[in-house]
């Protein structure tokens, strides 16, 4: 779609800018130049320019011949659109006004470009013939003056950089974003992307390169830095007594230190891409359902998480894990970090301490007991002793008043004796 174009149209088509923008291309050509046209688009943005005579419809129901100039639009890495001129053939000219306003809206387009745009001489000591301002920027120039005339050499640290960069271009005829590390003018580096493209010049032009430069050195430095990151993680992975481990949110192992084999027998590349749920003891599996509420599929920080795998010889090792879980910059979940323990001696300890101090409990509760039983027994035995040393006694009372009693009961009949009838007493 037309995002801009100059007035000039409405002397040439008929249309005003208004009716044009907004528009397709496309519908301002003959049906039959069409398809050409869009081969011509598909060159321009693989970036090469192209130049073609066609004759475009005029509102008026009449056509005319002009010469179209297509151009690529780049920003940052890509090709973001297209740029051109129509040349009116028909009058041989547009007016210079015109033409000047246009070239001066391209030229401002290519100025307000975030990206570097230059030319350079191609010769072995070539020099910056044009360019942006964001190509002085780059190189560490106050202005597109300073930058114009200075060799192109100068911007590398070692002058076999900058032939082997002419050797590149030169060979396939174009450079496509290059990581390159330049100088700038205070000596420090500034590390780009180089896209450039040999240009052959006319009969009296000679050849240059026509390139853009986009300056990478913040990614560059944020790279390094999440490199190094990485390898000072690994490396105190790598020393950890515990098994480290990173997985995603589908609990598949996308990092393992080699601690692994104490625990579970495997080898880091092993576990590298499998779930943990393979690891785990048939027991494990069958007191859990793996719902959305178990630990692992939650974005949350988990300590202590017991946990009974499954070896690789086919044994059960009872661990202890925790995690923290890994987010995106947009607060995404993209799965967790964590270290799990093979803590199966502590739990037997522990469970083996806890059944002797079970037994030891008992052991007291029997030794309780038997000081009770034998309290009772003594506070039964005390009158036990008393009623056996004093029996023979009333036995020999007994038999001395039985007769006296057996007599009394003759003549006078039953009567009571300690609460009971003597005929039952006796």
């Amino acid at each position: 779609k037309l995002t801009y174009i100059s007035p000039v149209i409405e002397k040439l088509l008929g249309y005003s800018p208004a009716e044009i923008i907004g528009e397709k291309f496309y519908h301002y050509v003959q049906k039959k130049d069409r398809p050409l046209l869009r081969k011509l688009f598909k060159e321009v943005l693989k970036g090469s320019p192209q130049t073609k005579k066609i004759k475009l419809p005029t509102r008026n129901v009449g056509t005319k011949s002009v010469r179209i100039s297509f151009n690529p639009i780049k920003s940052n890495d890509h090709i973001s659109g297209i740029s051109g001129i129509i040349t009116d053939l028909t009058i041989g000219k547009i007016t210079k006004k015109a033409l000047e306003e246009s070239e001066k809206k391209y030229l401002d387009l290519i100025e307000n470009l975030p990206v570097g745009v230059f030319r350079w001489s191609a010769e072995p000591d070539g020099h910056f013939i044009m360019a942006n301002e964001a190509t002085a920027k780059i190189c560490g120039f106050e202005s597109v003056d300073e930058l114009l005339g200075t060799p192109v050499a100068e911007r590398y640290f070692d002058a076999d950089e900058y032939i082997g960069t002419l050797e590149k271009i030169d060979q396939k005829g174009i450079l496509i974003e290059e990581e390159q590390r330049l100088k700038k003018t205070d000596g420090t580096a500034v590390w780009c992307l180089v896209t450039a493209k040999t240009v052959m010049g006319k009969a009296d032009t000679p050849p240059c390169y026509d390139g853009v430069i986009l300056d990478i050195t913040g990614r560059k430095s944020a790279e390094e830095a999440l490199q190094i990151s990485e390898e000072r993680f690994k490396s105190i992975a790598e020393g950890s007594d515990d098994w480290i481990w990173e997985i995603g949110p589908d609990l598949h192992v996308r990092y393992s230190n080699t601690r692994v084999r104490d625990v579970v027998g495997y080898e880091p590349e092993e576990v590298i891409g499998i779930s943990l749920l393979d690891l785990m003891s048939e027991e494990e599996m069958q007191s859990h359902e793996f719902a959305g509420d178990y630990t692992l599929l939650n974005d949350k920080i988990f300590a202590g998480h017991k946990t009974y795998l499954r070896t690789k010889k086919g044994g059960t090792v009872i661990t202890e894990s925790s995690g923290i879980p890994i987010f995106r910059r947009d607060r995404s979940f993209v799965g967790f970090q964590g270290l799990t323990k093979d803590v199966t001696e502590a739990v037997r300890a522990r469970e083996e301490e806890e059944n002797r101090r079970q037994q030891l409990i008992q052991a007291d509760k029997m030794i309780s007991l038997g000081i009770l039983v034998s309290g009772v027994a003594h506070e039964i035995n005390n009158p036990n002793q008393f009623i056996m040393l004093n029996v023979h006694i009333l036995k020999r009372a007994w038999e001395t008043v039985a007769p006296i009693l057996e007599k009394y009961y003759e003549e006078y009949g039953d009567f009571p004796l300690g609460g009971m009838p003597y005929s039952k007493m006796k």
